[in-house]
């Protein structure tokens, strides 16, 4: 085959579909955006998400409830899991709900996942988890179960079949260093890679000032996305119904009139009245480059703003970093 090459008004842009988490604002621009203005946001139908997390960090609760939440948006849901039996997933995981074209199967075979997606057309395929999955477990790859290899069919093999119109999610687990747990190339061969975690390490003081020092919180972060941005992130907290939204990169946090003036104390040197951030080397500067690189999360200490007089202890310096001054 002779190699080609094209000028860039021969090329007609190809537009992604896409299909919506219910989260508008949020999860849906993690995910990416299609059109002109790249104005609709959601799952890339046709593409695969890795979503990656350490154990217990609630992985199957959040998938659920996106699962219930796109099943009740009228979107046919496949659900694959291996820990349990159906009934059980049904009566502890789902708890009740009765949505239609929501199937679950025990599959862990590939083969047998592929003909089940193929029979119900579902929208959206969560399995739970990669790590279950016998071929997987069985030494022979990430690259077999996606790319497939040979005869032997992988999940690309019916997402570039045509009129496909499918999003797949595959869970799986993380390491205590931060990588898949028993694949470290399987985030090479998918499209999309989101990260849950509640690791503080890195954005202890910040993280926790938004979101007020909550119980159950989770960090859900883009490692990388062919068709959106890398390095968004939305916070969530787990509640008795499933998840629930706390804020993300790209929106004010909401927070009481109480929670602002205590945000202010802590971040206020009691001497000199600027804005601080305690415990960390080089205070001024070292807050300076968090705030900038964290976006709009720091937008939470302008909603003073909207509630009567501004706090004296907002000082000009705080300002002129929230507008990257």
């Amino acid at each position: 085959m002779t190699a080609q090459a094209y000028s860039l008004d021969q090329i007609t842009p190809e537009r992604v579909e896409r299909n919506t988490t219910g989260y508008y604002d949020s999860l849906d621009v993690q995910f990416g955006g299609s059109g002109p203005e790249h104005e609709d946001f959601g799952m890339p139908l046709g593409k695969i998400t890795l979503f990656a997390g350490s154990h217990g960090i609630g992985k199957s609760r959040f998938w659920v409830h996106i699962a219930k939440k796109v099943n009740s948006l009228r979107c046919r849901v496949m659900y694959f899991q291996g820990e349990m039996t159906v009934a059980q997933f049904v009566s502890e995981k789902l708890a009740g709900y009765k949505g239609k074209n929501f199937w679950v199967s025990n599959a862990t075979k590939l083969e047998d996942q592929l003909k089940l997606i193929e029979k119900y057309s579902p929208q959206l395929v969560i399995v739970d988890s990669i790590n279950s999955m016998d071929e997987y477990r069985d030494g022979m790859g990430a690259k077999l179960i996606i790319e497939g290899e040979g005869e032997k069919r992988g999940y690309r093999s019916i997402l570039n079949s045509s009129n496909w119109n499918c999003h797949v999610v595959f869970l799986a687990q993380m390491n205590k260093n931060g990588q898949v747990k028993g694949r470290t190339e399987l985030p090479h061969y998918v499209d999309i890679e989101f990260l849950a975690h509640n690791d503080n390490n890195h954005y202890d003081d910040i993280r926790k000032l938004a979101c007020m020092e909550r119980s159950g919180y989770f960090i859900v972060e883009v490692g990388k996305n062919r068709y959106g941005e890398s390095g968004t992130w939305t916070m969530w907290e787990h509640t008795n119904e499933g998840v629930s939204l706390l804020s993300s990169w790209n929106e004010r946090v909401a927070v009481s009139s109480e929670e602002m003036d205590e945000i202010i104390e802590q971040c206020t040197d009691p001497e000199t009245g600027e804005v601080i951030v305690p415990g960390q080397e080089q205070k001024e500067g070292w807050f300076r480059r968090e705030i900038r690189g964290l976006g709009n999360l720091f937008r939470c200490f302008d909603i003073a703003a909207n509630r009567g007089p501004r706090p004296t202890k907002f000082t000009s310096w705080f300002d002129d970093t929230i507008s990257g001054k």
